[in-house]
């Protein structure tokens, strides 16, 4: 009846639960206790069978594991298509074809029950109820990593990506940015466990980026006569040309664009390298293992290394050491690529205990306090990033920290469903956040300060003011400004609405509704900014400015600037990462925003909401989200104001573009009859270029509009795959037509014509 119940709060409000030991705290049950009338949890009948009495048998039926498990399975179908995705080449998300629900689930199964050198992949505590929770906040500080790490690229194996003098080594196999990975060892207690170098290894990897002229898989090989170097990846090859005597096709992997392996010269990486030998030991895996250490740990303790020593071990058969590979490669044990992340994580994440900052603890005051706020997953994913919570720490800033943030809110979402159940109990026996302990109060209890009641659920968060305060709450002098400093970005607006002052409805009113033109109370009438003329009260700028409606709206916006600013306005930059917009900021936006619904154009207003309903600013709110959803698709994520030429005919990209893509003509977009007076006449003379273009390598520069001449009677084309920094030529050439520049040129040496034939 309830098996997708993501609370699992079926199953642990059964009564047949064992009770807690005399002197346990309410709500505690025994540890290891098993759930009545659910049947012995058994592995897969692929597993060999597991003792009930046995160390994987008792955690196996553990409340921890059986509540993970549910919690799991119920979100199996969000996390395969919502949270496993990757990022197409056309900036689309589809599902992983190489990170799926089932190999995860599987993985877990081992590193929870059998683990790594008497570690194990943390399930969640036995000792109070509902303790898998913590476990299943673990995996998604675990998943959120992940998906920033390799899922959204669809990589097992780490893609090839430092770009050295315009072309991508070879030899980057070895390591990339100046790293080593062959000479990652281990300390000299655990140095025998370690992998040895083989020169005369071969492998090659089995997935690659996928963008266009994107670097094959990495490979490793021994050094020959007739190859004793590497060379490079030549991304700006063009090796489809079925034009071509004899025709050339690009063959070097499936799916291939563009792009080659150029082997004719010696081109070395960033630490110099110029071979790949015994460079077998690239990053694999969901978090990248690397190195001859962590492959010789993993071979150590779970596969050949630990057979070969007598000791039983998970995976026998497989030597890591000799086939690294198998953990991207192998089709019987695609857990693998799991498997090797969640060790790492079992190393490095689970253990971490540094500064004042133990993973553990923090992970359970995250839980305890209702999940809230950034500060967990942010330290998290200063360790996974940078070696330790609190970056930069000697190495930089956490590479895309806000979204590593944002993928832990979206797997908490698919496995809490919005509503995580209670860990423990609190001491008045009711849950923190329920009616029991929190809710607006103006009675005797009533406190001369407001405060946030920190309900679990982030949406039903609200300010009370009952006494006593507790130790360690914020306080402020009024509810609304509680509810702007504590509940800012609450897009529910449950905060605001739920403070006692605002008027009640009229008699007659369905219930929630206000009276007309209704303003919250201890809201200041709004005034615009003093760069603007004074309006008065009694205009119709005044009038629209000093509503529930504007203030509400106004209110809401300014409470999310920030995270407006950095987390929706964002655009994505050639390397694939989301940074903050150059081009659309909060400020202009709200400017724009003052504009048009007070002035409007030809008497229509950019809609607000409603004056006649409390809290009718949620509909100028919903107005405003789906507006920005369509502009952040349109043209936020590539940072353009101008528009971008992207009309590519026959491999370049017509000048004649700025007059219309697609067989359009933009000169030629008139006005109704009725409307004709209004439209711009077209001056040939006029000469404007853009200010804004794409920029990505070799990305055309910005359109150009201006009057043909004797000279130039025509318009050419822009080459995408020139190569304009060459600063070994004589004399030096540099790229000059935009600022960033990195390849391309114009050339008006030839009449191009664009899909429209206009030139």
């Amino acid at each position: 009846a309830y098996g997708s119940q993501a609370s699992g709060n079926c199953l642990s409000s059964l009564p047949q639960i064992p009770s807690a030991p005399s002197g346990s705290p309410p709500g505690v049950g025994s540890p290891g206790s098993q759930v009545a009338g659910l049947p012995a949890q058994t592995p897969p009948t692929t597993r060999p069978p597991v003792s009930l009495t046995s160390e994987a048998g008792i955690i196996i039926n553990s409340e921890p594991f059986i509540g993970m498990q549910n919690a799991l399975d119920s979100a199996k179908d969000d996390i395969d298509n919502k949270l496993f995705l990757y990022q197409t080449p056309a900036f689309q998300w589809i599902p992983s074809s190489v990170y799926r629900y089932d190999d995860f689930k599987e993985s877990l199964y081992v590193m929870a029950t059998e683990g790594v050198a008497g570690k194990k992949f943390y399930i969640g505590d036995s000792n109070v109820e509902n303790g898998h929770v913590y476990g299943l906040v673990n995996i998604a500080a675990f998943l959120a990593q992940s998906m920033k790490e390799t899922i959204q690229y669809d990589a097992c194996d780490e893609n090839s990506w430092d770009l050295v003098g315009g072309k991508y080594p070879l030899s980057n196999a070895c390591g990339q940015l100046g790293q080593s990975y062959q000479d990652y060892h281990c300390s000299p207690e655990e140095a025998h466990m370690e992998c040895p170098v083989d020169p005369n290894m071969s492998i090659t990897g089995v997935t690659h980026a996928k963008w266009y002229g994107a670097p094959g898989p990495m490979f490793c090989g021994p050094k020959t006569n007739d190859q004793p170097f590497s060379g490079f990846w030549d991304h700006l090859y063009e090796c489809n040309k079925g034009w071509a005597n004899p025709p050339e096709s690009c063959s070097d992997y499936e799916g291939q664009k563009a792009g080659r392996y150029d082997q004719s010269m010696t081109y070395a990486n960033t630490a110099g390298r110029t071979d790949v030998e015994g460079c077998c030991w690239w990053g694999r895996g969901v978090i990248q293992t690397s190195g001859v250490c962590n492959f010789g740990k993993l071979n150590y303790y779970l596969g050949a290394g630990a057979k070969k020593e007598g000791r039983t071990s998970k995976y026998p058969e497989l030597d890591f050491c000799k086939d690294p590979e198998v953990i991207c490669a192998s089709s019987e044990y695609k857990e693998l690529k799991w498997i090797a992340g969640e060790f790492y994580w079992m190393e490095s994440v689970q253990s971490y205990n540094e500064g004042g900052w133990d993973y553990t603890t923090e992970l359970r005051k995250f839980v305890d306090g209702g999940m809230i706020g950034t500060g967990f997953i942010d330290g998290v994913s200063g360790i996974v990033n940078r070696g330790c919570h609190n970056p930069p720490c000697g190495t930089g800033s956490v590479d895309g920290g806000w979204v590593r943030a944002q993928n832990f809110r979206k797997v908490l979402d698919a496995l809490f469903d919005g509503s995580p159940p209670q860990v423990g109990s609190s001491p008045s026996g009711s849950p923190p956040g329920s009616p029991a302990d929190s809710g607006p109060s103006m009675g005797p209890g009533a406190s001369g300060k407001w405060y946030p009641d920190y309900n679990a659920q982030w949406a039903l968060g609200k300010c009370v003011n009952e006494a006593p305060i507790p130790g360690g709450r914020p306080s402020y002098d009024t509810g609304v400004e509680c509810c702007q400093k504590a509940y800012g970005s609450q897009a529910s607006g449950n905060c605001l609405s739920s403070l006692p002052q605002i008027p009640s409805a009229p008699s007659g009113s369905p219930p929630g509704v206000g009276s007309p033109g209704s303003q919250v109370a201890g809201l200041p009438a709004q005034t615009p900014p003093t760069t603007r003329p004074p309006v008065s009260l009694t205009s119709e700028a005044g009038i629209i400015i000093n509503s529930e409606p504007f203030i509400g709206m106004q209110n809401a916006l300014d409470s999310a600037k920030d995270d407006i600013d950095n987390k929706l306005f964002l655009y994505q930059t050639p390397a694939f990462q989301w940074i903050p917009s150059s081009v659309y900021r909060y400020d202009d936006f709200k400017e724009s925003l003052y504009v048009m619904a007070t002035e409007g154009v030809a008497g229509k207003k950019f809609y607000i909401g409603d004056s006649n309903v409390e809290n009718g600013h949620v509909y100028g709110l919903v107005n405003i989200a789906a507006f920005l959803a369509q502009s952040m698709k349109e043209t936020i994520q590539y940072d353009a104001c101008d528009e971008n030429s992207w009309d590519l005919v026959g491999g370049k990209y017509p000048l004649s573009n700025a007059c219309g893509q697609l067989g359009q003509s933009y000169q030629d977009y008139h006005c109704s009859p009725e409307e004709a007076h209004m439209e711009c006449p077209v001056d040939p003379n006029m000469s404007i270029t853009g200010v804004t273009h794409a920029k990505w390598y070799g990305a055309p520069g910005p359109m150009f509009c201006g009057p043909k001449t004797n000279d130039q009677p025509f318009s050419g084309f822009w080459d995408h795959l020139y190569e304009c920094n060459k600063g070994w030529a004589n004399p030096p050439e540099s790229c000059s037509d935009y600022e960033g520049q990195k390849a391309g040129r114009y050339d008006q040496s030839m009449t191009y014509a664009n899909t429209e034939l206009t030139w």
